[in-house]
């Protein structure tokens, strides 16, 4: 193929050297290391490979692009917005636990902010990504006001998610999006709304939120691992009106979703195509043949 392809492992991290993706997981079962190969492969096959400069190729991991420096939020700057403003590129703006009242913009390239944990590090507001590149988040409560992606390759990861009157995670125009190990609830639409951008959407918990539990919207991301029940209305929604939808399902867990009316897994528009395994869900209609997803209990094509 001409293309060399280098698998790094930093400590938490796998960084897929030369092509444009990489993919976040901590400890996972004998199955979830199974389906990481069915990543690999599935990212092959959507995306490609291509060659990349050594930094460029470096996703999501801002320290290992020249000098860094940590800004710590409070310490050296009062509020997060003031450590995002003065960062510089492949800097971390380290956030202490506590409770912070605040609506952040990030357009920085290659820059990571970084909480305590889940209900340690808490933000009362939003996060907007524009225009961003190798940005990562993690390790936040987002409380009130989600978190919109737009035109950024980004990592999100570890986060608590939820009370957003919108969507939790909202993604669009991203070439390469990872969003992992995140818990995503009670918000006011959607859990993940993955609109026009391409990536993973790996072992995240989604529940609870008012409408739609995780919806790909003109995308072919790899779906995988992740929960997704007791959201008012479809669980894995899948749609191809405008563009082509064809994502990897690999063994999610989506039951209990919406009403006699709504399903574990819906395929809308004339534009969509997925495939997968290993998945447990109750109901799938309009998704070509949904018996090799898994094991429905019913099915409508």
């Amino acid at each position: 193929m001409g293309n060399i392809v280098i698998v790094e492992k930093l400590p938490g991290i796998v960084h897929i050297v030369h092509c444009p993706i990489s993919f976040y997981f901590q400890r996972r079962t004998m199955k979830s290391l199974m389906s990481i190969l069915w990543i690999f492969c599935c990212l092959f096959g959507l995306f490609g490979c291509h060659s990349e400069s050594k930094e460029d190729s470096r996703l999501y991991d801002p320290s290992v692009v020249g000098p860094t420096k940590t800004l710590d939020v409070p310490g050296t700057y009062r509020t997060i917005q003031q450590a995002i403003n003065a960062a510089a590129k492949g800097d971390f703006v380290r956030v202490a636990a506590g409770t912070y009242r605040e609506n952040l913009t990030i357009t920085k390239k290659s820059f990571g902010l970084r909480g305590a944990g889940i209900g340690q590090t808490v933000l009362l507001g939003s996060i907007e990504i524009y225009d961003s590149s190798e940005t990562s988040v993690e390790g936040l409560t987002i409380q009130g006001g989600g978190l919109h992606v737009k035109n950024s390759p980004v990592r999100i990861t570890g986060n608590e998610i939820f009370g957003s009157p919108i969507a939790g995670v909202w993604v669009e125009h991203a070439s390469a999006a990872v969003l992992s190990d995140n818990v995503i609830h009670e918000n006011g639409k959607e859990g993940i709304l993955f609109d026009d951008a391409q990536g993973v959407i790996g072992s995240n918990s989604v529940t609870n939120n008012a409408t739609d539990g995780i919806v790909v919207s003109n995308s072919s991301p790899t779906v995988l691992d992740n929960i997704v029940t007791g959201n008012g209305r479809d669980g894995i929604s899948i749609r191809g009106f405008v563009a082509y939808s064809a994502p990897m399902l690999l063994t999610n867990t989506a039951q209990q979703n919406g009403g006699i009316s709504n399903y574990d897994i819906i395929c809308f528009g004339g534009n969509t195509n997925p495939t997968g395994s290993g998945n447990t869900f109750d109901r799938c209609m309009n998704c070509g043949e949904c018996r090799t997803f898994g094991n429905p209990l019913t099915y409508e094509d």
